[in-house]
């Protein structure tokens, strides 16, 4: 449209006329324009079947017609879950892309699906009634944070060392495993890490048939915490039973070569996580793109739920509105120029869905007449 209007201005400079005219007239014909668009519209109630309309319209141009059912059911159902009141938190819905299947089969998890899975082979995969811990504590080795050189007399005192070492990352996760033991509303327990555990951590919560994950993202954390409640702790000392979130299933699911951990059935429903499937890399990265594009308009609608009539009725009425106004700071120029411009926008919008240029003309003059 901007393209539109700048050839339409060119043409009348080309005639004569002063360019600062013509942008006054335009100014106050936005003006103008705006106040229409604003009274034309009105107040519509945010459902999910709203919601799903709207997402359909939107990936209609941008994604193969075969799947925009599914994609339409997907985004707004992600944006429902997401919502509190009138926002939108897009970074609490999670897309996970997979070279696996096709687009027909890409689904929604009303839950978190993290991208890792446990780092032990004898842990669970499977756990019901789940207790979450959610930690920033280290268990493992750490390194000096400044430059420093460790000189041993002995092997044998590199190996005192090293016990030490190993034995304060033992008592570390003991403390966890015999505090989580002391939880008894819980039939298992899923304990997230955003710091590492080292192998010797990882094989005690084993033993305990706990499951236990590393360097998890911190967004994650966010996640987690908006659907299964609780808290995160960044001591051991600070340990305690309030702060413990809650699940009904968290399982483990290898899809390629991957390993991805479903968390499912939460207390809470302000997240969740897409998972697209795609047979080919171009396929699956333009699925994804129009997701985030229409999500990113749903939040907007949610935001503002303001609608107008569609297609390109709204151009020809505007252009309509331009012609008839009253108002003398409207120059004849501005309404010829935006005019022509809104009304050529309608016209090429039917022309491209495969409209005949008759029945274009005869539209024009029934939309005119409404």
């Amino acid at each position: 449209m901007i393209a539109e209007i700048l050839n339409n201005c060119e043409l009348f400079t080309k005639d004569g006329y002063h360019p600062s005219v013509i942008v006054e007239g335009l100014e106050a014909a936005f003006k103008s324009i705006c106040s229409f668009i604003d009274s034309a519209t009105k107040i519509q109630p945010i459902t999910q079947e709203f919601l799903r309309m709207m997402a359909k319209n939107i990936l209609a141009t941008k994604i193969p017609t075969g799947i925009i059912d599914k994609m339409s059911e997907i985004t707004s159902q992600a944006v429902w879950f997401a919502r509190e009141e009138s926002i939108v938190d897009l970074t609490m819905i999670e897309i996970i892309s997979l070279n696996s299947g096709s687009l027909s089969d890409s689904q929604i998890i009303q839950g978190l699906v993290l991208d890792h899975g446990s780092r032990h082979p004898n842990m669970p995969k499977r756990l019901e009634n789940v207790g979450i811990l959610l930690l920033n504590v280290s268990l493992e080795y750490e390194k000096t944070e400044i430059n420093s050189g460790m000189f041993y007399k002995s092997a044998e005192d590199k190996e005192k060392l090293a016990e030490a070492e190993r034995s304060t990352v033992i008592n570390r996760t003991q403390k966890i495993i015999d505090f989580l033991r002391s939880c008894p509303s819980f039939g298992s327990f899923l304990i997230v890490n955003l710091k590492g555990i080292e192998p010797v951590a990882l094989d005690l919560f084993a033993k305990n048939s706990m499951t236990a994950l590393r360097r998890a993202k911190r967004r994650n954390m966010d996640r987690l915490l908006k659907l299964c409640g609780g808290c995160l702790f960044s001591s051991i000392e600070d340990l305690d039973q309030s702060g413990i979130g809650s699940a009904g299933l968290v399982h483990e699911k290898s899809i390629g070569d991957e390993k991805y951990t479903f968390v499912e059935n939460t207390p809470l429903s302000k997240s969740c996580t897409i998972l697209l499937r795609g047979s080919s890399d171009h396929s699956i990265k333009l699925c994804h793109e129009a997701v985030k594009s229409t999500l990113k308009d749903l939040s907007g609608i949610v935001r503002s739920p303001k609608v107008c009539p569609g297609a390109g009725s709204m151009f020809l009425q505007i252009s309509r509105h331009l012609k008839n106004v009253d108002d003398p700071h409207i120059s004849a120029v501005s309404r010829s120029i935006l005019g022509n411009s809104v009304e050529n926008i309608f016209k090429v919008i039917y022309v491209n869905s495969g409209i005949s240029r008759s029945v274009l003309h005869e539209r024009i003059h029934v939309l005119a007449l409404v």
